[in-house]
């Protein structure tokens, strides 16, 4: 079962935070762990409040100018037999998600976590999670977005991203 440590973070003067970042994504760590987390997070879908509108997924903090739509599935935190990356790329003002490297030739923001390549059977530690197909579509202005849906919410299918776990 993948686990992983979780830390407890101290931003000077404003207060503690959780995170399974050993350097607490910048911040204080504060010795000893916590403990330990299952090794999976929400791949969560977010939208601009305002023009230019822009989707982004995300497993973590995101710009406040975006507002969360709702989650996509679980990725793994950690590589897992059967996985591949899931990258958060940026193209002008557009974020999108890829399992390219490098991006499509964009920029790479960072990784979110593990994508299944084909529908995950039997989950480590995760029992009763079955996998979902994730799109990636384009909307008829161009915004790059990740949805479950392969009609694409009435938008066009660039492509499978591959599988997000559901029923952790």
């Amino acid at each position: 079962m993948p686990t992983l440590l979780v830390y407890r973070c101290q931003v000077p003067g404003v207060g503690h935070f959780a995170s399974t970042d050993p350097g607490c994504e910048g911040q204080t760590t504060e010795l000893p762990a916590l403990g330990y987390t299952l090794a999976y997070t929400r791949l969560i879908r977010h939208t601009t409040t305002g023009y230019p509108y822009d989707h982004a997924s995300a497993t973590a903090r995101i710009g406040a100018n975006y507002r969360p739509e709702g989650s996509t599935g679980a990725l793994s935190m950690t590589q897992l037999p059967g996985t591949t990356a899931l990258l958060s790329c940026q193209d002008g003002i557009d974020t999108f998600t890829s399992t390219d490297s490098a991006c499509e030739g964009k920029t790479v923001v960072r990784r979110l976590g593990f994508i299944w390549t084909s529908a995950p059977q039997g989950v480590p530690g995760a029992p009763g999670a079955i996998g979902f197909e994730l799109f990636r579509c384009r909307a008829s202005w161009g915004d790059l977005f990740d949805s479950g849906d392969p009609g694409c919410e009435g938008q066009t299918l660039d492509r499978s991203l591959g599988f997000v776990a559901t029923g952790l």
